[in-house]
């Protein structure tokens, strides 16, 4: 609570307060409240009533992340969509970033010249642009907290992941007298946050855009258990035949997280059965 920055482990003898909270997610998403809190990963147990126990959190999609095959990854638990290639802006020699304002230029050249930039994979000839500098908490949400080296979700489809700092779009301080920005670790240690002053030479950028209503879906494995299947479309054939108010709804199969189980959702659910009729007609 001094400046927001999460910091590294302490030993189990160090003196810390705690401050108790209870509610909030267990595992489902929660359509009552716009900002659900996800699971952070750990999953190992070393004290009852620690985050490994209780797992508090919406559970991530057994298919964390996609591989559009484009030299994009969509991460279907936010619905951001990143670079692959988490290394292409470092090796480009028409843009060299040496500081927090040429990082925000890089990706606006990215944009505008996709051309210029050597980025594993990616599909030039089909780039949509719209692609950001990420804020703290896009970085953050990367991040999982039961792993080092990097701290990211086993089985994550990156190219060029190393140890490396990058850039946040989000500014330390609105103070002008204090010129620092965020940036993430989120490939090195344990993963964390930390500030710079924006004219520091060692960071470098990973572009993200988002789409959650275009480019992501939630997961179709409804039940988790690693297939999309007859039991899958027995839930989501349930959850279409309720109403929001309606105890029977099931926030899991609002597939594009409009808030509403419709035809929009089953379309997106049908491809991940080879299917493109509706299974609950």
């Amino acid at each position: 609570m001094e400046d927001g920055m999460p910091s590294a482990g302490y030993g189990p003898g160090s003196f810390f307060r705690m401050w108790p909270v209870r509610g909030g997610q267990k595992d489902y998403w929660d359509p009552d409240y716009p900002a659900n809190v996800w699971k952070t990963g750990q999953t190992v147990s070393f004290y009852p009533g620690d985050d490994g126990d209780l797992q508090m959190g919406v559970t991530w999609p057994s298919r964390r992340f996609q591989d559009n095959g484009d030299g994009t990854v969509t991460d279907n638990l936010t619905g951001l969509v990143w670079l692959k290639d988490s290394h292409c802006f470092e090796d480009t020699i028409t843009f060299q970033i040496d500081n927090w304002a040429d990082g925000l230029d890089a990706i606006a050249d990215f944009n505008a010249n996709p051309g210029d930039f050597d980025c594993a994979e990616y599909d030039v000839e089909n780039h949509q642009g719209g692609w950001r500098l990420p804020n703290k908490k896009a970085l953050l949400s990367l991040m999982d907290w039961s792993r080092s080296y990097p701290p990211l979700p086993e089985g994550h489809p990156f190219l060029n992941v190393e140890y490396r700092t990058y850039w946040s779009s989000t500014t330390y301080s609105s103070d002008p007298q204090d010129p620092h920005a965020w940036v993430a670790y989120p490939t090195a240690g344990g993963g964390g946050l930390s500030h710079m002053l924006k004219d520091h030479h060692q960071p470098t950028v990973w572009p993200v855009r988002g789409e959650i209503h275009g480019n992501a879906v939630r997961d179709a494995d409804f039940d988790g258990d690693g297939d999309v299947d007859g039991r899958d479309i027995a839930i989501l054939g349930a959850a279409f035949g309720s109403h929001w108010s309606d105890s029977n709804f099931d926030p899991r199969t609002d597939m594009i997280v409009d808030g509403a189980i419709d035809q929009a959702d089953l379309q997106a659910f049908t491809p991940h059965i080879g299917r493109t009729d509706c299974p609950c007609q």
